[in-house]
């Protein structure tokens, strides 16, 4: 049998099963457990782990537990393993492997770190080092054995912090951060102020401005200059941080690094000094909207520049109309001002060029859903079921008073699914059917829209063959 990665119960977990609910469902697991005579559990583990890698590697950290050297010896036979195997792991598997990482740091974190920070800090070292070997074999697109990288980053900042001689630490850290090929260890200098002081920290951005100079112009040569702007966050020194990010250019060439820097200046409590760095209006790009509006929130509110907060939120809120938004720039007012105002803005929502969803969805959210009717059956072809996020909340919030209107939006939904022809969603789309069955009841007058019988015909004709959605509606109306 394989000893390759990965077991059964692994398995089990990356299907969405919790490895818990055994335990959960038989409370007295534990209890039972613990009766049984030691010598048959060591025999089960020994075959168990004669069958299964994983289940070795675990057996060994098991036995070292209260051994540094044994847990070390363990931690590098284990790594080592890691680096010879070259089967690929897909993505349904890397959810469990990501359980395993995190298993062999918890062995250092937990064996390690406290009676011998040095050898802890080598085996995070070794551990970032695998990155290269690991990361190339693993389908990582759910992040999670980046996130077992960046666990490692933190403790090889707490290790750090036990071990002397700071100048050496910074060589350690500078030639992990430059041979970060794969983007996980740079985390490591969110961790520095925790075990290097200022001055060595200065050297290191010494260090990293002469690698800027050698080579200008290439996207390669901004990597020292990222480092730099990390390290100045890290260590709230937002000048630092603008001398990197910007480079000598304007805030009006480069709006967005402009934002990132008032933030930076705004987060170290200079709020004054943000403003030379937040770019014009018209300059940033509507995507970034919000993040300018943000940051000059929190400028004007630091500075106590009442009125350009006032006009700022309002901005804010026409530019995308939600309900936190409109309470956030009715607080700025006068308690007498606010129904007026409240007034003003939802008129200006009715008259706007929004999309007719986010209207319908924002007056909805008000509990103001006759209004929010009004605006579906005035336009009822313009909402997609793509938008599943905001369509189905504001299709349930229509189902007790509007159900006309609901409708419109559940056929939206039922009609995206059928259109893309996914199986997998076919469940949904049955449900939709059953809901609209059951709204067609409470409707009297049908227009805009065809009734549910003619909908339904016509819906038939169009998907019949889609038999898997078929069988799904005789499941969920026998």
């Amino acid at each position: 049998m394989s000893r390759e990665f990965v077991p059964a119960a692994s398995r089990k977990r990356v299907a969405g099963e919790d490895f818990a609910a055994m335990s959960n469902s038989d409370p007295t697991l534990f209890e039972r457990l613990a009766k049984v005579e030691p010598a048959k559990l060591a025999r089960l583990l020994v075959e168990l782990a004669a069958q299964d890698q994983t289940i070795l590697e675990q057996v060994q950290l098991l036995l070292a537990s209260g051994d540094t050297a044994a847990i070390a010896k363990a931690v590098r036979s284990t790594l080592r393993a890691w680096k010879r195997s070259l089967r690929f792991i897909h993505y349904q598997e890397a959810f469990a492997f990501g359980e395993q990482l995190d298993r062999l740091l918890d062995s250092v974190e937990d064996g390690l770190l406290g009676p011998d920070p040095a050898l802890a800090l080598d085996l995070l070292e070794e551990f970032l080092q695998s990155d290269r070997w690991i990361l190339e074999r693993v389908d990582d697109s759910a992040g999670c054995i980046g996130t077992a990288y960046r666990r490692a980053c933190q403790l090889f900042a707490r290790a750090a912090a036990g071990v002397a001689s700071p100048a050496a630490l910074a060589e350690r850290i500078a030639l992990l951060v430059e041979k970060d090929d794969y983007g996980v260890r740079h985390s490591l200098l969110e961790h520095v102020p925790q075990f290097l002081d200022s001055e060595t920290i200065a050297r290191l951005v010494d260090r990293w401005r002469k690698q800027a100079a050698q080579g200008p112009g290439s996207r390669r040569d901004r990597m020292p200059l990222l480092r730099i702007e990390t390290l100045a966050a890290s260590t709230g020194d937002p000048q630092l941080y603008a001398e990197a990010a910007l480079e000598g250019r304007s805030v009006e060439d480069q709006p967005v690094i402009g934002l990132q820097v008032a933030r930076q200046f705004v987060l170290a409590g200079r709020p004054a000094e943000a403003l030379q760095y937040v770019p014009t209006e018209d300059k940033v790009p509507p995507h970034c909207f919000d993040e300018y509006a943000e940051t000059l929130d929190r400028v004007y509110e630091a500075l106590g520049r009442t009125d350009d907060l006032r006009e700022l939120r309002k901005r804010h809120f026409l530019h995308r109309p939600d309900p936190e938004r409109l309470e956030r720039y009715l607080g700025g007012l006068e308690a007498k001002e606010r129904p007026t105002a409240k007034n003003l803005m939802r008129q200006a929502v009715l008259s706007g060029d929004y999309d007719p969803t986010r209207k319908a969805v924002f007056f909805a959210e008000l509990k103001e859903e006759e209004i929010a009717a009004q605006i579906i059956l005035a336009e009822p072809t313009a909402f997609r079921g793509e938008n599943y996020p905001a369509l189905l909340p504001l299709a349930r919030s229509l189902e007790q008073g509007q159900p006309l209107a609901a409708s419109i939006v559940y056929r939206a939904l039922l009609e995206s699914i059928l259109n893309r022809a996914q199986s997998k969603t076919y469940p949904h789309a049955a449900r939709y059917l059953h809901r609209l069955g059951k709204l067609a009841k409470k409707i009297r007058a049908w227009s805009p829209i065809a009734p549910h019988e003619s909908y339904l015909q016509a819906l038939r004709a169009r998907h019949d063959r889609k038999r898997a959605f078929w069988a799904q509606v005789s499941a969920a109306d026998p």
